[in-house]
């Protein structure tokens, strides 16, 4: 899951600062119950985690990997500044997808509607017009005879090309995942790269050195990208070879020479910074680049749509009105 639901940001949010006030985890959590009396999911979850023997990190963290490749295994870090950074990359990716989502909304409603209109248009108007040639003895053309067939066909048998259509979805879906995936592999790959980073940041800040850091994240084995991961992490943990593993990280020379003047100069906190805010710069870009491609395909299919829309209708009374004069 990719887009993180506010309701989670808020609690958090609300956690964050009750321990900010002076209470107690404990406490903090019962004052959660009430705040979030009718969105209790996550106030439970997170009590029933505690309960059977989870630190209040590792609880928080089960409810929050589900939006992430990674997993964090450590309770050795400040609460308070970790609830901090995970508010602000949850609202990052939170913010990010909505503004995308609102450059899509209206060519995809509008995209809806003329499809809904056009389906009206052809289900509906398209057989009265037949009807009516044939009342007004009007030579139907052949795109019309042969579209009227299709219909026909289409309405005799709804419930057998609706199973075929849904059998072939099913079938064909995983293949279509894996088409999208491997469409979007390296934007997602930049984006994963910045939440690791990002997350290695914040656990320097608490000072935690860098191979404890790449200890307490895991990735996910399920995850495409693991592959990568886990050999960073052997190199880090096991070679002790950093600008190796860094190598074979980023992938990006200028980006591993980056780094490694940052481990080098005592400068690694600025040089993950650097690295995080381009991703996320270059994450939006080409985003927002595939959203305005996305974009006016629906615009031009919109278009071609309505335009076949009016030519259904016009063309019988044209038809109609040539023969009667």
């Amino acid at each position: 899951m990719l887009f993180p639901r506010q309701i989670l940001i808020d609690y958090l949010t609300v956690f964050r600062n009750l321990l900010s006030i002076g209470f107690g985890e404990k406490k903090a959590l019962e004052l959660l119950a009430y705040y979030f009396q009718h969105n209790v999911s996550y106030c439970q979850k997170i009590t029933a985690d505690i309960n059977k023997g989870l630190s209040v990190v590792q609880a928080i963290n089960n409810r929050i990997s589900i939006y992430s490749d990674f997993i964090y295994d450590c309770n050795a870090i400040a609460l308070k500044p970790w609830l901090t950074f995970r508010i602000d990359e949850l609202q990052k990716k939170h913010s990010t997808y909505i503004a995308l989502f609102r450059m899509s909304f209206k060519p995809l409603v509008l995209f809806s509607v003329v499809i809904i209109l056009n389906g009206f248009i052809l289900t509906v108007l398209f057989p009265k017009l037949i009807v009516m040639l044939d009342q007004f003895n009007t030579p139907i053309p052949v795109w019309l005879v042969f579209l009227n067939q299709v219909l026909s066909i289409i309405y005799d048998n709804i419930l057998t090309i609706l199973i075929l259509g849904g059998s072939c979805f099913v079938i064909g879906f995983p293949f279509i995942k894996q088409f999208i995936f491997y469409l979007i592999k390296p934007i997602k790959m930049e984006w994963i790269l910045k939440e690791f980073l990002e997350t290695m940041r914040a656990l320097h800040n608490q000072g935690m050195q860098l191979k404890q850091v790449v200890i307490f994240i895991r990735i996910r084995k399920t995850s495409i990208y693991r592959s990568r991961f886990d050999t960073f992490k052997r190199l880090i943990t096991e070679d002790h070879s950093f600008e190796n593993a860094f190598h074979c990280l980023l992938n990006n020379p200028h980006h591993e020479l980056i780094i490694n003047h940052g481990i080098t100069s005592n400068t690694f906190h600025d040089a993950l910074t650097h690295l995080i805010t381009y991703y996320q710069d270059r994450f939006i870009f080409i985003t927002k680049r595939v959203v305005m491609v996305v974009n006016g395909v629906l615009f031009v299919l919109t278009a071609i749509i309505i335009i076949l829309g009016f030519y259904i209708i016009l063309q019988p009374l044209m038809q109609v009105i040539q023969f009667a004069l």
